[in-house]
This record gives structure tokens, sequence and C-alpha cells, in this order.
């Protein structure tokens, strides 16, 4: 990961890297979006909450004070429970921890910290008033390493990764700190037919468990955004053209690179009508030959289907597509 703010500086030269909240997300068909919003709104509070927990880790704090039981002074658990709803106790604490005290938890006095700036001592007091006997947030992961993917049981397959990173700056100049994050999808090689991003001219429905697209007239399209094609060979694509039951003129597959008539990429052979009376697929090629050199940028990927001597009319039934990585790309 690489964040970096005006203000704050850069990924480890002033931006605490624990403060990046980091999430890789298995999205299954029929995912819970709301479900994996809270699971990142909870590792983002986590992230925003490391940097008090690691100044407070470095500082004398732990002489007089733990997590969950009474020392000296009083357990964080239990400031956190004292404070709880309390509006106004993170500007009074943060004095506290600056200038001192006594009073609150009994007549031992609280040593003074001048030397912690007031942005400081609140990234402390903020982590001290989120603990509590309730669960933890959820723990982001780091801004670097390898990640091993691999599929819940029993999961078809069908699924999504989204990889996401979102970091809370510390604010500046009296201003309020602002929030970015950015994600991405790392699609899954096998596209549902009804997963796409753009549909011009295509019908969708579904049929015995499986879903279709019908491209209705020559020139129809489908299309994917921000996909990586780098490693990728071939598309296949599987897919009908029934006359019995759509009176379905057959066509071709073209692919091409960020619009319907931009670079063309490849293309399949002819699908023939069949007159069978039935839905069984057949497997429509399409090799890639990318530009030279290929770029490290996503890009839209558009499946055009064409017939030249049938402008008007469905052309077949799609039921799948399936990039092919080469050896280079596995």
């Amino acid at each position: 990961m690489k964040v970096s703010d005006k203000e704050d500086g850069t990924l480890g030269k002033g931006i605490d890297p624990e403060r990046v909240a980091v999430n890789i997300d298995y999205l299954p068909e029929g995912f819970d979006q709301v479900a994996i919003a809270q699971g990142h709104r909870s590792a983002d509070a986590g992230a925003l909450l490391a940097g008090g927990k690691k100044l407070i880790e470095a500082g004398d704090c732990k002489a007089c004070h733990s997590l969950n039981k009474k020392s000296i002074g009083p357990a964080y658990m239990d400031v956190a429970k004292k404070y709880k709803g309390d509006n106004t106790s993170l500007e009074r604490l943060t004095k506290k921890v600056i200038s001192g005290g006594s009073g609150v938890w009994g007549e031992t006095a609280m040593a003074a910290h001048p030397q912690l700036s007031t942005a400081d001592a609140a990234e402390m007091v903020k982590y001290i008033l989120s603990v509590s006997s309730e669960a933890a947030p959820a723990s982001a992961l780091p801004v670097k390493g390898n990640y091993t993917a691999s599929l819940p049981a029993g999961d078809k397959g069908k699924g999504v990764y989204i990889v996401r990173a979102s970091y809370e700056d510390k604010g500046a100049k009296g201003l309020p700190s602002l929030k970015s994050e950015q994600a991405f999808v790392l699609r899954n090689a096998k596209a549902d037919v009804h997963s796409f991003d753009v549909y011009d001219n295509v019908n969708k429905m579904s049929y015995g468990g499986n879903n279709l697209a019908i491209p209705s007239k020559s020139g129809a399209y489908i299309a994917m955004k921000q996909v990586d094609l780098n490693g990728v060979t071939e598309f296949h694509i599987m897919a009908t053209a029934p006359k019995p039951q759509l009176n379905a003129k057959g066509g071709k597959v073209e692919v091409h690179l960020d619009s319907p008539t931009g670079k063309l990429l490849g293309e399949s052979s002819f699908l023939e009508p069949s007159d069978k009376m039935d839905f069984k697929p057949s497997q429509l090629t399409v090799p890639v030959k990318l530009p030279v050199p290929m770029d490290s940028k996503s890009h839209d990927v558009y499946f055009v289907f064409t017939n030249s001597k049938e402008a008007l009319g469905s052309l077949m039934v799609v039921m799948g597509i399936e990039a092919i990585l080469g050896s280079a790309g596995q």
C-alpha cells in the first residue's frame, strides 16, 4: 500500500502504518453489503485508535494503569465506563493528561505530562475511552505482506474479492480530520453474465437456475469496468443459438479495449444457429492479442456481439464468460 497526505507525510514517514485500515473481503453470490460495510467501519475505528494505543505503550502510563485491573490509578475499562456518553470528556481528560490532577479516583495525584502535545494526548484519551468489555474493533490487515486467497467451505467459487484501504488524517490548521478510502475488485475469472457493469441491447433473464444474456441485435455489447488484462491469453464464451426457442440468428463475439469500438483484441468464430430443442452451449474461444507494450493499468473490456448478415433479432444465448491466463499470468 502507498499512502500520502500533504500535512501528515507518507507511510512510515509521518503516517503510522497502524493508522491505515486494510481489508480484503470475499464476497460470494448474494453477499451482504451491509455486513461488509459494518466490518470496514469497525476496522477503521481500530486503525484510528492505534496511534493512541502506541503512545500509551511508549509512555509511563503502565506504571499506574492497566487495561482491566485497578492499580495505583484506575483501569482503562473503568475510565471508559465512567465517561461513556459524556461528550465533554475528551477535552477535559486531554487537559488532565497534560496538566495532571487528583480527586476523581482517590487522593493519589496523576502526574503531569507537559511534554505531550494536545493532539497526542487526545489520541491517548480516545483510545482509553474506546476500551470496554464489549467486543474489540475488527483488526485490519498490515499495509505490506502476502495474502493467500481461499474459498469458504461450500462456496461455489462465483464470488469476488474486494481490497480496500482507508486513512483518516490528523487535521491541520484547526480543520477537522478527513478520511479517504480506495477499493478495487479482484474479479472472478469465471464471470456470471449478470455481473457485468454495462449492458447495451442485451436482455438478461434466468432459466433453469442459470443466468442468461441475450444480445438482441448485431452490435449489442456487455462490458466489465477496470479489468487487469495482464496474463490473459483467451476468453471462453459459453453460448448457444437455438432457432426453435429464440429464432436465433447466430453470430460471433468481438473483444474490444475501453469502448465498443476500441482496439480489437480478438474475435471468435461464427456460432451457427441450431435446430436442436435444447440449450446445450458451445464454447467460443477468443484469442487475446494485447497491445505491445501493455501498460499495467486496468482497462474496460467490451464483448460485442455481431452478425454482418442479420443485423436485427436475437443472436445467441450467452451463459458464461471465462478469462484464461497463460503460464505467465497464473
